[in-house]
């Protein structure tokens, strides 16, 4: 009787033991979740503003060169167009573009407003992405006889994103651009100058919660700078 009372006993203790071996293991292989970091964030604003794949830039780019023509537009007259590439199977957009012409007592167009709402993904070596884009382009300096244009602009970008080399899990994020005083060139289209403040929030797929803010800064020659409140610089060539 004590003999099978004792080995009952043993039994269960190795059932036990068993079970919480099996938890730990479980335990320690449930890898941490990984924080998104400045660096992650600035390969998803720099592809959200870079020209190819329809970016910001992009954005401007054609705005600016529509500005050449503006006073064809008339006066208070919406233009529906659409402005969309497929480049190849992981890099496309498709936004419709919408132009408005804002005219003083005259009738000489001032100001170019400039709408774009669509969507792109892009694949880059180090960030796959699909985003929905809303961007509204205020453009003036229309009577400039040099065609240096001013754009004034507010962005919004709701995307979602993987790193390409599966590093991070996947995140989700909204990017919010305020761009104020951009200086355009309207022959070349090239930003000289200008700023817009930033912010990006989301979370990763795990749970991790991120919001970055910061400032983009032009400075020319198809450059740019990242600078974080409270974090640190980089910078973007295109």
């Amino acid at each position: 009787m004590l003999i099978q009372q004792y080995r009952s006993n043993r039994n269960i203790l190795i059932v036990v033991i068993a079970l919480l071996f099996s938890l730990n293991s479980c335990q320690e292989e449930t890898p941490e979740p990984i924080s998104i970091l400045e660096e992650d964030v600035v390969l998803a604003i720099e592809g959200a503003i870079l020209p190819n794949s329809g970016g910001l830039i992009s954005q401007i780019n054609a705005t600016a060169l529509q500005g050449l023509t503006a006073a064809d537009l008339g006066c208070d007259v919406l233009n529906d167009s659409s402005l969309n590439e497929v480049i190849n199977s992981r890099n496309s957009y498709s936004y419709t573009w919408t132009l408005e012409n804002e005219c003083d007592l005259e009738d000489k167009p001032f100001e170019l407003t400039s709408i774009f709402d669509g969507n792109r993904r892009y694949l880059t070596n180090d960030l796959s992405a699909n985003e929905k884009i809303e961007t509204s382009i205020y453009l003036s300096g229309l009577s400039n006889l040099e065609n240096e244009f001013t754009i004034n602009l507010i962005t919004d970008i709701e995307g979602s994103y993987r790193a390409s080399n599966d590093i991070l899990d996947g995140y989700v994020g909204k990017i919010s651009f305020v761009g104020i005083d951009i200086i355009v060139d309207g022959e070349s289209q090239e930003i000289s100058s200008g700023a817009a403040n930033f912010v990006f929030s989301g979370a990763s797929i795990s749970g991790r919660f991120f919001n970055y803010e910061g400032v983009l800064t032009f400075e020319g020659n198809e450059s740019a700078s990242i600078a974080f409140t409270n974090g640190g610089n980089y910078s973007l060539n295109w």
